[in-house]
């Protein structure tokens, strides 16, 4: 159940991460900003990108490489989350290191009495970071002999085992498309309610279409003794529909269909509740569940 990489997935010591991260400031142009992770065997490019300063009427365009701004967590770096591991559903479809890579985001915050931001993005979909797409699946300390049995079969997509035609980004149907909404509202002096909607769309591995759908909230009471946050309720809940097209083989001069379409789905859920017991600690509870239809 724990995605591995940022996950904690072998016992006694070891290094999960160290991160290195850089900013810098361009006038009132931008601000860019990029992340560095380091393992024990590997080093790779967290994120890089830039965001807007001084658009007018509420507008910021951020670009580069980045983590899909889907819900909460996948937004996250590992040293910021709440617990050791991410939830089930996350891992399950945006993988251990979260779903991210080349693209640009546009963003408004809307004039209204409390903060209302939309956000429409897209990115490429052919990533390591992008398995429930166009992308391979991205994993850590796989072992060999599980890669030379991969490597004796026809490739298969990281959802349901399917196999896929690789091909390169044609046009801008290849690609995947982001739009969220989401709205904050202070209850009262020290309580703060965050509430989003997330909806993914582009093309899989098979052919076919891929949708992811989310919906977040984010409650948090703060206490100004402990000059930090005393009671924080988040949860998620999203779900994926894989259309796997039907998938041919040639066979004495015809094709014949190996396996036929298909809608695969996955959808699943958490909550929890963080509660500080003084400046440093918290004690916390998760619940998650996590199911899907299909092969």
């Amino acid at each position: 159940f724990q995605g591995g990489a940022h996950d904690p997935n072998k016992r006694g010591f070891g290094l999960q991460s160290m991160e290195l991260s850089v900013s810098g400031t361009v006038d009132d142009l931008f601000d860019a900003q990029a992340f560095m992770l380091f393992t024990e065997d590997d080093v790779e490019l967290e994120e890089a990108y830039i965001t807007t300063r001084s658009l007018p009427n509420g507008l910021q365009v951020k670009a580069g490489y980045f983590l899909t701004e889907f819900g909460i967590v996948n937004q996250e770096h590992a040293h910021s989350w709440d617990w050791l591991d991410q939830p089930i559903v996350s891992t399950r479809l945006f993988g251990s290191e979260g779903m991210k890579d080349a693209g640009i985001r546009l963003s408004w915050l809307a004039p209204l009495p409390w903060y209302s931001e939309f956000l429409v993005g897209v990115q490429n979909s052919d990533g390591e970071h992008m398995g429930s797409f166009r992308g391979e699946g991205h994993s850590h300390g796989e072992d060999e002999h599980h890669e030379e049995e991969e490597d004796e079969r026809f490739e298969e997509s990281p959802v349901g085992h399917r196999p896929y035609t690789d091909r390169d980004t044609r046009n801008m149907d290849d690609l995947v498309w982001l739009a969220r909404w989401v709205n904050s509202v202070a209850i009262n002096e020290d309580t703060t309610l965050q509430l989003g909607v997330s909806n993914l769309f582009g093309e899989n591995h098979t052919g076919g279409e891929t949708w992811i759908y989310g919906a977040d909230f984010k409650l948090v009471i703060d206490d100004k003794e402990l000059g930090r946050s005393d009671w924080v309720f988040q949860g998620e809940i999203m779900k994926r529909n894989y259309q796997a097209d039907a998938f041919f083989m040639e066979h004495d001069g015809e094709l014949e269909e190996v396996h036929g379409s298909e809608d695969i789905d996955d959808w699943g859920f958490y909550v929890q509740g963080l509660k500080a017991i003084d400046k440093k600690w918290s004690i916390g509870l998760r619940y998650e569940y996590v199911s899907g239809d299909g092969d």
